[in-house]
């Protein structure tokens, strides 16, 4: 995904809002009989006041791979988002299945949380 960020400077007036979640999984992705975590972020900015669709849209996603070394987690520099991307995909892991993904306010248990599955995020992977 393009960042879109070099655009946006000085037109802040123009995109008042932005918004950026996280979702985290942890299984043995890379087979080395020890759990790692993959973190995948998301950032939104918010669309034109004069754009047709409101809401907002998707500016940039990272992913993160991290695994134990000497007894710590440590973020692996040297693993693509390709690779990340790959291990999700093979493990049919969407957005809607990492964590946090259930309410645990009271009154919403076990609801999907709202801010990170809005629709007006217009982003597909939101709402699979």
């Amino acid at each position: 995904m393009a960042d879109n960020r070099a655009g946006r400077i000085g037109k802040d007036w123009l995109y008042p809002a932005q918004r950026a979640y996280g979702k985290i999984y942890i299984d043995d992705f890379d087979g080395d009989n020890s759990n790692d975590i993959i973190m995948w972020r998301k950032l939104y900015f918010s669309k034109l006041k004069s754009d047709p669709v409101k809401g907002y849209e998707l500016d940039a996603e990272m992913f993160a791979h991290y695994k134990i070394v000497d007894g710590d987690y440590q973020l692996q520099t040297d693993t693509t988002p390709a690779t990340v991307q790959g291990w999700l995909s093979a493990n049919n892991l969407t957005w809607q299945k990492g964590f946090p993904s259930k309410s645990e306010c009271d009154g919403q248990e076990g609801q999907l949380i709202p801010e990170m599955h809005d629709p007006l995020l217009n982003d597909p992977d939101v709402l699979k």
